[in-house]
């Protein structure tokens, strides 16, 4: 007895798949709101390339950051964690792991790692301009320090609700899927 195997490979760049011809199921296909590996791949690459754009914008999202955290002010830090371009890369990091492209993986961590060290080192600069108005009894501060089983929660569903904004093509529904991550501690 002979059954087909149904399997996730990773992405081959030499492969150069040849378009179909259109029938009845590739108009169905085309209705159902869900977008193609190639594309999944272009959404995602773009996002662990290491531009200036993406140094600017995690160096100005930090600043914001930093202002927002000491005013206390959720708005502001919701808006830094909008404007930091470190969602995608973790999408990408998430992408590969599923799709097992070590090459999409490798990219995404050094972009993750480049981010993350951008922002450490920004952070450590004003903590010491700063030194005598920062405290960890801040609340925004102290909030972001306590996990809670309801945080979990959310940042499953957040998670969740962000793999179907990208797999169904619906872009608009991940800034509320960042409007939720940002709500939660690291």
């Amino acid at each position: 007895v002979l059954t087909s195997v149904q399997a996730s490979l990773p992405h081959v760049e030499e492969e150069v798949l040849e378009p179909k011809p259109a029938n009845k199921d590739s108009e169905s296909a085309q209705k159902t709101s869900r977008i193609n590996r190639e594309e999944l791949y272009a959404l995602m690459g773009g996002g662990t390339e290491l531009t200036r754009i993406f140094f600017a914008l995690t160096v100005l999202a930090t600043i914001v950051a930093v202002i927002g955290l000491l005013r206390g002010d959720v708005p502001v830090i919701i808006g830094a964690m909008v404007l930091a371009p470190l969602l995608e890369p973790s999408m990408a990091l998430a992408l590969g792991t599923t799709l097992g492209d070590i090459k999409l993986i490798r990219r995404a961590v050094i972009a993750n790692a480049f981010g993350l060290l951008i922002v450490i080192v920004i952070a450590i600069i004003f903590g010491l301009i700063l030194q005598s108005n920062i405290s960890p009894e801040l609340p925004e501060i102290a909030s972001r320090t306590t996990v809670r089983i309801g945080d979990i929660g959310l940042a499953l569903a957040a998670g969740a609700a962000g793999a179907l904004a990208i797999t169904s093509g619906v872009a608009t529904a991940l800034i509320g899927v960042v409007a939720a991550l940002a709500l939660l501690p690291p």
